[in-house]
């Protein structure tokens, strides 16, 4: 299709450079938006440096086709101005962690492909300066994070543009980057142990590019295990190009898809599927964000700061554009593929080595992740909504917290809340223990010292059930949430122990198989959602003296009503042991450290033709 040949797509981000261009103030080696918001934890100065050095990645797949030479002139001058130690235009010193450290290989990138423009005709003495200014990447302590691959590909890159050698640098970050290495593509992002969409857009994105400047064993190992790693990332989408959010910095909107560019560049991988999901999701999101404006905002679908991360600025977002680097070179290959299919793909997927499973619903084209892997909050803005929820859904996409004094205003969907005294409402948020076991994630998890609990979850493609062991330490009321949905002329139903909400988009319940929850909607905020700006979802509702206590609740958000279908899903209770299966899975769950606060006794009923499993609680 005209739309995407390779002369469209270069007239598109020709025409987003533009606009970025006469929309900014520009200073040498900085761009600024004169509103200066929103602020960030780093300097103003760093802002405008990040801006520059962001909207290099698109400026770059235009120099690199013989276009943006209006640029040329403004980008030379600004790296020889910005790396003399006695221009006021310096960059500045380097000597520890700082945001300007992570825009530093964008800018060296830019110099490295295009030498004949930005190296060749600089001085001898100005190459020492640039030279300097980059190699200070390595003073002082550097964060084992996917910030490695920045000092890994500077002191490669000034290898290859000096010919004096770094390897000892070079050898110990390759050695770091490995100790982050988990298996089946996928690393964790330092301490807090993150799994996310870094993966994509940094670790791999930047092993690839390593891979094109080097053929040493470790290139060889950046394309391997980018490879394997595809072939679970490729599950994370949708036909219809978009992708199952989660995580940080989704404000960077369709940087998801710069690994499947980095594929291209490297000619590792293009084949007509990469093509295909390539484009299918750059056209979505042109569609969605319609126009350049929308892509210097802090937000996901639309405007939105309560969703952002202290290191969000004006020019955060620039790093989306990091998915056109498949414009860079020849790349013949992939511009003669047709525009290919999305794959037929298994409806799930463990991820054993970060100990999550994906599930599909390839029917109506739904995609449903299940993390499970251990993390740590060190101060991450709404690190609760953005990992530790029970699931989060592409047609249902997750809700951020405006304010922990009400439960609306929290966007406490898919997850477990407790409401403590003085109105203080926590959520989930630590995971001590995580395992996937025969298809089963098991987690301990806890909220400060109010409540200790092991859950069991049983992952669907639109249904999936929650078995908790609850240790509650104080008296708590305790609520437990299904997906959020978008307030359009909804359908509710509230029973004692089920509640559903349904539009046009879709049908959002839960339930309370065993414990007695009382069900509710709830209207939350506005804008605590990501994608809707106005959404409500249901939930089930406990009030908890200090005890121990067995919670099962079943959860639907998906396009079809199920809630009438019978299940599959099936437990018993028998001598201090849970036997549950469904959709082929069994598995007995000891409750010998489960001591009940009520009597429980069970019983068959029949209800609407179906067999249902239901509990009966008698006395305290």
């Amino acid at each position: 299709m005209e739309k995407y040949s390779k002369d469209a797509i270069l007239k598109k981000i020709e025409v987003d450079a533009e606009n970025i261009w006469i929309n900014t103030i520009h200073e040498k080696g900085r761009l600024f938006i004169p509103s200066m918001l929103p602020a960030t934890n780093y300097s103003a100065d760093e802002e405008k440096i990040e801006m520059f050095a962001r909207w290099l990645f698109i400026v770059n797949p235009l120099l690199a086709n013989e276009r943006g030479k209006n640029y040329i002139d403004f980008i030379l001058n600004s790296i020889i101005e910005c790396t003399d130690t006695d221009s006021e235009y310096y960059w500045g010193k380097i000597d520890g962690p700082a945001q300007c450290e992570v825009e530093l290989f964008s800018i060296l990138f830019t110099i490295y492909i295009n030498r004949v423009l930005f190296w060749n005709p600089l001085s001898s003495l100005e190459k020492e300066r640039v030279i300097s200014f980059f190699l200070q990447i390595n003073n002082g302590k550097y964060p084992k994070t996917n910030w490695l691959f920045f000092k890994l590909l500077i002191n490669t890159i000034v290898e290859e543009l000096t010919g004096n050698k770094h390897s000892f640098v070079i050898e110990n970050t390759k050695r770091s980057i490995n100790e982050l290495y988990l298996g089946e593509g996928w690393y964790h992002d330092g301490s807090m142990y993150t799994v996310d969409y870094y993966n994509a857009f940094a670790f791999h994105y930047y092993g690839l590019i390593y891979s094109t400047i080097r053929t040493d064993r470790f290139s060889e190992v950046c394309k391997e295990r980018a490879l394997l790693f595809s072939d679970q990332y490729i599950y994370f989408f949708m036909r219809n190009g978009g992708f199952v959010p989660y995580g940080r910095s989704l404000t960077y909107r369709f940087a998801a898809y710069a690994f499947w560019g980095a594929l291209v560049y490297a000619g590792v991988d293009q084949t007509s599927t990469i093509k295909g999901i390539l484009f299918r999701g750059l056209d979505m999101w042109e569609q969605s964000l319609g126009n350049h404006n929308e892509i210097t905002t802090i937000g996901l679908k639309y405007s939105n700061l309560c969703m952002g991360e202290e290191y969000n600025g004006y020019g955060s977002s620039l790093w989306a554009y990091k998915s056109y680097i498949f414009l860079i070179g020849d790349n013949e290959a992939f511009w003669n593929e047709k525009i290919g299919e999305f794959p037929k793909l298994r409806s799930k997927l463990s991820c054993n080595s970060i100990k999550g499973m994906i599930l599909r619903d390839n029917k109506n084209d739904i995609v449903t992740w299940f993390p499970n892997n251990i993390c740590f909050d060190y101060g991450l803005l709404g690190y609760n909504a953005k990992y530790m929820k029970f699931a989060y859904n592409s047609l249902f996409p997750f809700s951020i917290p405006r304010g922990n004094n009400c439960y609306a205003a929290g966007g406490f969907d898919s997850t477990i809340t407790i409401k403590i005294a003085d109105n203080i409402y926590l959520d989930r948020n630590v995971i001590t223990a995580g395992s996937l076991d025969n298809g089963i994630q098991i987690s301990n998890w806890k909220i400060g010292d109010f409540i200790s609990t092991c859950t069991y979850l049983i992952p669907g493609a639109s249904r999936h059930y929650r078995i908790h062991l609850h240790s509650v330490n104080k008296n708590i009321i305790l609520y437990e949430s299904g997906f959020s949905i978008s307030q359009n002329n909804n359908r509710r139903i509230i029973e004692s122990e089920f509640a559903e909400t349904s539009n046009e988009l879709g049908i959002s319940s839960i339930k309370s198989v065993y414990g007695n929850g009382a069900a509710g909607i709830i209207k939350n905020y506005p804008n605590t959602n990501i994608e809707y700006i106005r959404t409500e979802m249901p939930y089930l509702e406990w009030r908890f003296t200090p005890g121990n206590y067995l919670v099962i609740t079943e959860v639907v958000g998906g396009k079809e009503k199920i809630g009438e279908k019978s299940s599959g899903f099936i437990f018993q209770k028998k001598n201090n042991k849970l036997f549950v299966s469904f959709n082929g899975m069994k598995m007995k769950i000891d409750l010998k450290q489960c001591t009940y606060a009520r009597k429980v006794s069970f019983r068959y009923i029949k209800r609407k033709g179906t067999n249902l499993i239901k509990h009966i609680l008698r006395g305290l």
